[in-house]
């Protein structure tokens, strides 16, 4: 098989990224590979492999754009993804487009709950549950607000 890049050398090396169920295969000879600046000794990193073969990488038509970096620490982006390690709190605002598809893909959702004891999970949804009951009641729905004291009384006993 021809090289993706050149089209001229035989292809040794195989890159194969998933991407929102997508398979993309890349099939380059050792010496493009190594003009993009991928090592034939050392694996993809995590950014490389989440983001795609060109992650990190310089762009190559136009002039180089600025690019994006926190106001709090000057990480830039392409160390975000060179690294896949952010540099402080504030890098999950700045880099939040970047950020927010991978917390979802590895949590359940995008904020960390952390693990808890179970009596301290009951009673984190006993507060919230009297939370919901009282807007229930203030706000009229007597029937949902019935079901919520009966899941209180229920995790309470």
């Amino acid at each position: 098989m021809k090289c993706n890049l050149c089209h001229k050398n035989e292809a040794h090396v195989h890159f194969k990224h998933m991407s929102n169920g997508e398979v993309k295969e890349l099939y380059v000879c050792e010496a493009c590979a190594a003009a993009q600046g991928f090592s034939m000794q050392a694996p993809l990193s995590l950014s490389q492999f989440l983001f795609g073969p060109d992650a990190g990488l310089p762009k190559r038509a136009g002039a180089p754009a600025r690019e994006r970096q926190c106001a709090a620490c000057r990480m830039p982006l392409s160390e975000f993804r060179k690294r896949s390690r952010l540099g402080c709190g504030e890098c999950y605002e700045t880099f939040s487009d970047e950020v927010a598809p991978l917390l979802r893909s590895m949590h359940k959702g995008m904020r960390h709950e952390g693990r808890a004891p179970a009596a301290e999970r009951i009673r984190r949804d006993v507060w919230n549950l009297r939370k919901q009951l009282k807007d229930a009641v203030a706000s009229q729905r007597f029937e949902d607000a019935a079901a919520l004291r009966d899941r209180i009384k229920a995790l309470t006993q």
